[in-house]
């Protein structure tokens, strides 16, 4: 299989430094039918690579003319509409009530694959506080909060006999 280096640009720390950039290899690429539970759908390339810095499985969702939009923007253009999006099982897969993150997920597919760009799935449930650690936020009074802000929560109180 052929692999794509992709490499974020950046300025060195200082002019005397030049780190070297990490660079991430396309992995797979597939074409993906995305359906919402209210209705919308479009297609979507997903991506994943190896060689990411913190070793985790992110995916790299390629929406509407993608392509078009990277060639514009090389060109001199606007550059793609890009959204990182935290996963959230509670949100994207259960439809939570107490999150909004599915909303969110679905509203930014819609914009993005308008005008073509990029969803980065991020593979951090919570955004970091993990898949325990959520569900006792989420199910916590007044806790949600918390969760938006990105702090971590203790949970619901237990009563003591």
């Amino acid at each position: 299989m052929s692999t794509v280096a992709l490499a974020a640009t950046a300025a060195p720390a200082s002019a005397s430094r030049n780190a070297a950039v990490p660079v991430a290899n396309l992995r797979t690429s597939v074409r993906v039918p995305l359906r919402f539970a209210d209705g919308y759908g479009t297609d979507a390339e997903v991506m994943t690579f190896t060689g990411l810095v913190d070793g985790r499985e992110h995916l790299l969702l390629g929406l509407g003319d993608w392509r078009g939009a990277l060639a514009a923007s090389a060109a001199g253009g606007e550059a793609p509409l890009m959204r990182p999006h935290s996963e959230c099982l509670t949100g994207d897969v259960f439809g939570s009530e107490r999150c909004d993150c599915g909303p969110r997920l679905r509203e930014a597919a819609e914009r993005i694959a308008t005008t073509g760009g990029f969803l980065a799935y991020l593979r951090q449930e919570g955004r970091g506080i993990g898949l325990y650690a959520k569900a006792r936020c989420v199910c916590a009074a007044g806790c949600r909060a918390r969760h938006l802000r990105g702090k971590s929560c203790r949970g619901p109180r237990r009563r003591r006999a």
